[in-house]
């Protein structure tokens, strides 16, 4: 034993939730700082890591490796392990999986590659809007924080614009949640001087973006939820765009981070400006900003026009095409303008059922919902397809029955409603013609095909077919979902200048919403506050990752009954699920004052058993 300068290392390198840092001797010849990035021995190979603390410690000098040497200039701030560590602690993961997921790989070249040059373009907004974009860029002036709703991602780069030019010298960050949106708005905030990271770049690429906007080269930071994870200490202000889109959350792989979480705890630590923009509110950003600072638009300037399906369901030709909707697509044929219908369902029916014993036709590889098609049922979830049943396997019936309408019926009734006129599907590896007179339209082409910087495209009109398909969702989020659609279809029409129309079993909700939204949404925030729901609780879910369904079961309850016992802790629901492999889940919802032991306790359990900290970000 001898006392010796020794190095405590994260290693940037994926590893179970127990391990913490790593002791390695310091060269003699060698300085080294918390925050310098090192490159170290670690098992068979060698590393980049982050020297959490230097100082003299009493080790058995044959037993510990040495440091190799600096693996560039970049040094940390305290404050920037301590974020990492908070991610961490939240996410109950290991500081170095947490690091491996944020940092992009020290190029062993001298010099990295330079980050791609990024095509400008001037960003131009109708003259009836300007007032709106001068009134939402006052109040982002006048706010530290706040939520900012817009029509469109349009509207949200207007003011991400006209920010940086009266603020010409402060960083800032922009987090949208697609690549794509990412794309969109880089020529229109290129001239500030722009790092972009989506994560689908080259790992020489993402490293330039990162360290040019570390080392003030740029002063904007725009990218997808990969840039929360790497915000350098001096960011001065940062836009959350589209900030309700479930996207901003990374839930299908370790650490199960929120940009949306990410931002608020930055925000916190160094005080700087943070603004959440998008077309409607969250119930749980009232809570988070207050609801003095939560800027709606005035209900009469995105109001639609509501079609009650039942009160017209006798004069409709179809159940799902109103006489209102007739008339609104034959009035725009007929001006040879094209009109995009909004449908969120796939096939020709919703689901099957047999008439004789009630039963449905769940997906036998994972249990969701099969969809009917001309002649097979498909699972959407996780690719399953067979033919259509012949007869029911439980009671030998024949008499199988399709329930519901899949988008494929809606064009077979459209098409026969205008013979002369081109109607065309357009949905996630389906495209059809975009082009058509009727293009009746799955979300995916709001998320991936339309582009709100073009102009109009002979378009005359958009609708929502069926505005309450959100609503039957097994989700407390469902009405926020349904109103999201809603917006989110009537931005595009506000943006093409056109009549948007709704079609609803439920008018009165729409009708209340747009009547006052705040006070919508305050309500449901009361009702989330009544049953104990996020925002007022956090959700979390453990599942196992195991071929042995007893040892499965047996650990999983073991953790419920530990989480029962906790002093302090109050598990209002202990469940066991199957996801689409198949595998036990526990779901567990927690009370706020009891989140902090919660995720103690979780970081004991092993990394066969995966975490997510908080389900609905």
């Amino acid at each position: 034993m001898a006392d010796s300068m020794i190095a405590e290392v994260y290693p940037i390198q994926r590893l179970p939730r127990r391990f913490s840092v790593f002791d390695y001797l310091v060269p003699a010849d060698l300085t080294l700082l918390p925050g310098s990035m090192v490159r170290v021995p670690f098992r068979h190979e060698e590393l980049t890591g982050i020297v959490r603390r230097v100082g003299v410690k009493r080790v058995t000098m044959d037993r510990l490796k040495a440091v190799r040497a600096l693996a560039n200039a970049v040094q940390l701030a305290p404050e920037e392990i301590a974020w990492y560590e908070e991610v961490a602690r939240e996410t109950a993961q290991s500081v170095s999986s947490v690091l491996h997921a944020a940092f992009p790989p020290v190029p062993r070249r001298a010099k990295a590659a330079e980050p791609p040059p990024t095509h400008l373009a001037s960003l131009t907004v109708k003259v009836s809007e300007a007032p709106r974009i001068l009134q939402l860029l006052e109040r982002v002036q006048r706010h530290r924080t706040a939520f900012v709703q817009a029509a469109d991602l349009v509207q949200m780069a207007a003011v991400v614009a006209a920010y940086l030019h009266a603020n010409a010298r402060e960083r800032v960050a922009v987090l949208v949640p697609h690549v794509r949106d990412a794309r969109l708005l880089a020529p229109y905030l290129g001239f500030a001087g722009l790092s972009l990271m989506t994560g689908e770049e080259s790992l020489g690429r993402r490293y330039a973006a990162w360290e040019g906007f570390r080392s003030r080269k740029t002063r904007v930071f725009l990218g997808t939820r990969i840039v929360s994870l790497l915000l350098p200490p001096g960011v001065e202000t940062i836009f959350v765009l589209r900030s309700g889109h479930p996207d901003h959350k990374q839930a299908d792989q370790n650490p199960r981070y929120d940009a949306r979480g990410n931002a608020r705890r930055y925000q916190a630590q160094s005080g700087c400006r943070l603004y959440f923009f998008d077309v409607v509110p969250r119930p749980d950003d009232l809570i988070a900003f207050g609801s003095d600072q939560v800027f709606v638009r005035h209900p009469a300037a995105s109001a639609p026009v509501l079609v009650d399906l039942g009160r017209e369901r006798a004069a409709s030709p179809h159940p799902r095409v109103s006489y209102t909707l007739s008339q609104f697509l034959e009035e725009h044929f007929k001006a040879g303008m094209r009109t995009v219908c909004f449908y969120n369902r796939k096939g020709t029916a919703r689901a099957l059922r047999c008439h004789d014993c009630a039963r449905t036709f769940p997906c036998p590889g994972c249990g969701s919902v099969l969809t009917v098609y001309e002649t097979s049922v498909r699972c959407h979830s996780c690719a399953y397809a067979e033919p259509i049943p012949l007869s029911c396997e439980v009671c030998g019936g024949t008499r199988l029955v399709e329930q519901g309408f899949g988008n494929r019926a809606i064009q077979q009734a459209i098409q026969r409603l205008l013979p002369q006129a081109s109607v065309a599907l357009v949905e996630q590896k389906a495209v059809g013609d975009v082009s058509a007179d009727v293009v009746i339209a799955t979300s995916h082409f709001l998320e991936s095909l339309w582009d709100p910087f073009k102009k109009n495209q002979r378009i005359g009109g958009v609708a929502l077919l069926d505005a309450d398909l959100p609503f039957h969702e097994p989700t407390f989020r469902a009405l926020e979902q349904g109103i999201r659609q809603c917006e989110e279809a009537g931005g595009m029409a506000e943006r093409l200048g056109v009549p948007f129309l709704v079609q609803t079993h439920v008018p009165e909700v729409f009708q209340r919403f747009y009547q006052d939204p705040l006070s919508f949404y305050l309500s449901v925030a009361e009702t989330r506050k009544a049953y104990g729901y996020p925002p007022f609780s956090r959700r979390m879910t453990l599942t196992c990752r195991t071929d042995d369904p007893r040892r499965t079961r047996l650990e999983l309850d073991a953790a419920a009954a530990d989480l029962r016992q906790m002093a302090g802790a109050r598990v209002d629901l202990a469940s066991r699920t199957r996801d689409r492999e198949a595998r036990l889940s526990l779901a567990l919802s927690v009370q706020l004052e009891a989140v902090d032991a919660v995720l103690t306790f979780l970081r004991t359990l092993p990394d066969h058993i995966v975490i997510d900290t908080n389900v609905d970000g």
